[in-house]
């Protein structure tokens, strides 16, 4: 199946999984966790993303063109500093989908990583763009990436982390945890050690539901 079909049908299922996937809480996981780390990143991407919008305003097209090149320089630091999620995806596509897969999960790291991909390529173009003093350009890539990283963070606090709390095992996410610091964070550094936990918390949320997602993905 094409790789445009495959994410297609992702939002496709997410949208009809949405409404219950919202009724659920948000999973938890101890200070150091490695879900803790992630969700703090996004927390992290938010604020970022929210500066953007600031400026642009909505899709871009509050500012007009003199305006926005005025801007030109505070985008392109905003731009620098999101571009970090990069290890953001980094962690997930080395530490995390490699384990999912020994669990025989494949879904969220062949729809996840295509996505990863995606936003890469728009903030690189943004840049691009901007390099070449093309603020208006700039910002409607800028713009997708946004949207998309947004919907990302969506997937993961609704699917991605619980699903994987349910999976894994505390050992494993040792593993995942021992490999974070070779990569790198996005922003933030582990709040502690890892708590000890032989009951994760998204058992009492939403991972019997992100599970069902991510094993039809696969």
């Amino acid at each position: 199946m094409p790789e445009a079909e495959v994410k297609r049908l992702c939002d496709v299922h997410v949208a009809v999984f949405k409404e219950a996937l919202e009724a659920q809480e948000i999973p938890e996981a101890p200070p150091g966790h490695p879900v803790h780390t992630f969700m703090l990143e996004n927390r992290a991407a938010e604020k970022i993303m929210e500066r953007i919008e600031d400026i642009i305003g909505p899709k871009g097209r509050a500012l007009g063109d003199q305006d926005l090149k005025g801007k030109r320089e505070e985008l392109a630091g905003l731009l620098e500093d999101l571009s970090r999620i990069h290890l953001h995806y980094l962690r997930k596509e080395n530490q995390l989908f490699p384990l999912l897969e020994a669990h025989d999960i494949s879904g969220p790291s062949q729809v996840m990583w295509a996505i990863h991909d995606d936003i890469r390529a728009l903030m690189k173009k943004a840049q691009e763009h901007l390099s070449a003093n093309q603020v208006r350009e700039s910002v409607s890539q800028l713009n997708e990436a946004v949207s998309a990283i947004r919907e990302m963070i969506y997937k993961e606090q609704n699917i991605l982390y619980p699903m994987s709390l349910e999976v894994l095992s505390e050992q494993e996410w040792g593993k995942v945890r021992e490999g974070e610091e070779e990569i790198g964070y996005a922003w933030v550094q582990p709040a502690s050690e890892p708590g000890r936990d032989q009951d994760p918390p998204a058992r009492r949320g939403k991972a019997a539901l992100g599970l069902e997602i991510g094993i039809h993905l696969s």
